[in-house]
């Protein structure tokens, strides 16, 4: 048996003329996304705070099961439609939010996030997108007061359910690259520590799949 895939939007927060978007860009289209994505560039008359807010409220509206929001300063695994759309973790009850990128190398296999609520690095966020606007709505009552995004949507997700960290990680931060909006995050958690696998592929039987080794579904 082989695995229905849920399927899987993405979008792109980016700044315009940013120096990684050759890079970024060329990931994303080498991987099984293709160009299937979209672009939300800041405009100049929106804060940055204001684009993230629009742009997550944005990917609550595609139409798709789950959606991935990448930051564009990002690599991506080549099979990561595939990865997600087939992790069985996307579909369990507590499910909030799926860390596609490991900040620092912190987490050591597929497991629920058990650490502080407010939880760094959102390069690469696979959410239900039907839980999304609750989720970014909930964040903006402190993303808007000025506080750090990235720990905001996190401690959000928390509050709602729980942040699963897939394993190995799918999405890897350009470290080279400067925050643009002077959240420069420590330097501990700025790559994966070598936990990013650009060619991993979801066997189509997988304990953290949709199906176990005797082809039956799994429960999450």
């Amino acid at each position: 048996m082989i695995p229905t895939p849920l399927s899987v939007s993405v979008v792109v927060l980016a700044v315009p003329n940013r120096d990684s978007h050759a890079r970024c860009f060329a990931s994303i289209e080498t991987s099984d996304i293709g160009k299937d994505y979209v672009v939300r560039y800041q405009p100049e008359y929106l804060p940055a705070r204001e684009h993230w807010y629009q742009t997550h409220l944005f990917a609550a509206r595609m139409p798709t099961d789950l959606v991935i929001v990448l930051e564009d300063d990002c690599m991506v695994n080549r099979h990561i439609l595939w990865n997600v759309g087939t992790w069985l973790w996307t579909k369990n009850a507590e499910f909030k939010a799926g860390w596609l990128y490991n900040p620092g190398g912190r987490a050591h296999r597929d497991e629920w996030y058990d650490g502080p609520s407010e939880w760094s690095g959102t390069v690469g966020v696979v959410y239900r997108t039907q839980d999304l606007a609750v989720i970014v709505d909930r964040a903006w009552t402190r993303v808007k007061n000025g506080e750090v995004w990235d720990l905001c949507i996190s401690w959000a997700a928390c509050k709602l359910g729980r942040i699963r960290m897939h394993m190995p990680a799918l999405v890897e931060h350009m470290d080279e690259f400067q925050s643009t909006v002077g959240n420069q995050p420590a330097v501990g958690v700025r790559t994966s520590y070598g936990t990013y696998d650009e060619t991993w592929r979801r066997p189509n039987w997988h304990r953290h799949g949709f199906l176990d080794e005797y082809g039956r579904p799994a429960t999450p």
